[in-house]
């Protein structure tokens, strides 16, 4: 299934950005906003997040409604509510996981001896 997420996100975001081309009023076009957001949302955390990081993108997160919208890096400009908004933190995918190479060197940003394999 999760070769899938890329086709399944990309028939999502369509529908979703069709339907807010017929928004007929603000709550539609939030209602709209947050379908795409969320059909978005597994592409972006689990896709490559640290790409949209990079690009300087935040994610958000409406404390009143819990829709979320992506933005640039800014004070957040909610478009779903005055309430308050929650900073998403991008996550980080490669955190945790060995940076050996294949010839058993250890990466840059690792100290010696704790490459994370059986070979130390």
């Amino acid at each position: 299934m999760r070769h899938l997420l890329p086709v399944l996100t990309l028939l999502a975001c369509g529908a979703s950005l069709a339907a807010a081309q017929d928004a007929t009023d603000r709550e539609d076009l939030a209602t709209q906003l947050s379908d795409l957001v969320e059909a978005l949302k597994p592409w972006l955390l689990e896709g490559a997040p640290q790409h949209y990081s990079e690009a300087g993108l935040v994610l958000y997160r409406d404390t009143a409604t819990g829709r979320y919208w992506l933005q640039e890096e800014a004070k957040p400009a909610n478009p779903y509510s005055a309430d308050g908004a929650e900073r998403i933190d991008w996550p980080r995918p490669m955190a945790g996981m060995s940076m050996t190479t294949n010839d058993g060197e250890t990466g840059a940003d690792q100290a010696p001896g704790h490459s994370g394999d059986s070979h130390d």
